[in-house]
């Protein structure tokens, strides 16, 4: 019902980025299909505005603590961030990296996750190189650096790099 209500577009065509966002932080502390509309609304079918939102809301659940940070992650938020990382506005990138950040640390499950996602780790390589926002930038390094603690992630990394090299 949630989830029909929030894709009317005749409903939601012309809220902005903060109504949007006011919506979902509603959603999800007031009704049980708040995290499943909050990730609903990551996917590439949403307008940026949406996604921003959508992103902006995980970030403010990621940051009240491991408890809400596991319900996010059982709700499968680290494929949906990911999945942001691909959005042309910068915006939706860095809160899609703010949030990668908040769930990883200590969760190898987690960066597990966030290296099977499609196009994830070339995705955060791409972003490492750019030049145009340098808070971007350090967060996809700082993952990338958390992700290469990891042995097989690392040999993977290295693989993306050498594709994206042979690429270029």
């Amino acid at each position: 019902m949630l989830l029909t209500l929030c894709s009317t577009p005749a409903l939601t065509s012309n809220l902005s980025t903060g109504a949007w966002s006011f919506w979902l932080s509603h959603c999800l502390f007031t009704c049980s299909a708040g995290l499943e509309a909050v990730l609903h609304f990551c996917s590439m079918e949403q307008a940026a505005r949406v996604q921003e939102a959508a992103a902006d809301a995980m970030c403010a659940v990621a940051s009240q603590g491991p408890e809400a940070q596991e319900a996010l992650l059982a709700a499968g938020a680290v494929p949906a961030a990911a999945g942001l990382l691909a959005v042309p506005q910068s915006e939706v990138r860095v809160l899609a990296l703010m949030c990668l950040g908040m769930l990883l640390p200590q969760r190898l499950a987690a960066q597990q996750a966030l290296a099977d996602a499609p196009g994830a780790l070339p995705l955060l390589l791409a972003l490492l190189r750019q030049r145009d926002d340098g808070d971007m930038r350090a967060i996809a390094r700082d993952l990338l650096a958390l992700l290469s603690q990891d042995a097989d992630i690392k040999s993977r990394i290295e693989g993306a790099m050498r594709e994206s090299l042979a690429v270029s």
